[in-house]
């Protein structure tokens, strides 16, 4: 689990690079209720325990992975019951950096073109489209610093969940 505002944001950043303009703003994207959904992790975790023995259900955060990915991965592997003194050589590789788009349609256009393919089961191009350097580098420009944010935006979508903080809290066991 992530701090939903900063949840939001990264999806923000993420989602500007597959499918919404720059024109879309944070609120009008965060505030949708596909984006809100989303990030509503009790109702999201709800069914999982309502299935499954909570003993069963590990759940993570965020902010302990990025502070700390190895000892996340060994409480992980822990659970799963699987070696704990692996460490992947990738632990610290930082998978999809930030980056924007150079042009909105064409970026979407290839990511669109990319789902399409895969979808009907024809070469993996979203994959190699992912990996493509040379295409990331003409169709991407990095992203450096995270889009200011308002901060009654901030409030307003903590608000938003703020009955739920308490919920999910008991239901993981965890503040």
């Amino acid at each position: 689990l992530r701090e939903p505002v900063e949840r939001t944001i990264s999806a923000y950043i993420f989602y500007r690079r597959i499918d919404i303009t720059r024109e879309t703003t944070f609120a009008q994207f965060a505030f949708r209720p596909d984006t809100l959904k989303y990030i509503d992790y009790y109702n999201n975790l709800l069914p999982y325990y309502k299935l499954f023995p909570k003993e069963n259900i590990q759940v993570l955060f965020f902010d302990e992975l990025k502070a700390d990915p190895e000892k996340v991965a060994k409480k992980l592997y822990n659970f799963i019951e699987v070696d704990s003194q692996f460490t992947p050589s990738t632990i610290n590789l930082k998978i999809h950096p930030a980056a924007e788009p150079r042009w909105d349609k064409l970026a979407h256009l290839v990511y669109k073109a990319a789902c399409f393919t895969r979808e009907r089961g024809f070469l993996n191009f979203l994959g190699r489209t992912k990996r493509n350097i040379l295409l990331n580098r003409i169709l991407y420009k990095k992203v450096n610093e995270k889009p200011e944010i308002p901060y009654h935006l901030k409030v307003k979508l903590r608000d938003y969940f703020k009955d739920d903080y308490q919920k999910l809290a008991e239901l993981i066991e965890r503040p």
